[in-house]
């Protein structure tokens, strides 16, 4: 019997998504923020996600005070719920880069036309999201 070869690649910019919506952050996590410190220092940089275009011009992020940590926490938990229950030997986690999505706006522009802009308190854990998952 040869062993699984499999290897899964998770979408990372969505579990994200689901993290920052999800009903455990919201009841678990409300609480969890990181410090103002590391908040400057996220939003000094030039974010390298490609998120900003989408997010509501009449917030700005560098206004933002606190920053919730909850959808990191929800997005470790699905990871090690996958690790736990697919135990797979091969896994990488990938995130949407900027100039992807601006091509998919540039060849089909109803492309998740309806869609909501991106929360600006949900925007900086793009940058900080990776990290999680960096061996």
């Amino acid at each position: 019997c040869l062993p699984d070869e499999t290897f899964y690649i998770l979408d990372g910019t969505s579990m994200l998504f689901q993290g920052y919506y999800s009903r455990a952050n919201a009841d678990d996590y409300s609480d969890c923020y990181l410090s103002s410190e590391i908040l400057n220092k996220m939003l000094s940089r030039k974010p390298s996600n490609g998120y900003t275009e989408n997010v509501s011009s009449d917030v700005e992020t560098e206004k933002l005070t606190t920053l919730s940590c909850g959808p990191l926490i929800v997005m470790a938990f699905q990871f090690a719920r996958f690790i736990r229950d697919v135990k797979p030997r091969y896994v990488a986690v990938a995130f949407d880069s900027g100039k992807h999505r601006l091509l998919r706006r540039t060849e089909y522009p109803l492309y998740k036309k309806n869609r909501p802009q991106t929360p600006p308190d949900l925007v900086p854990l793009f940058d900080l999201a990776p990290g999680i998952f960096q061996a």
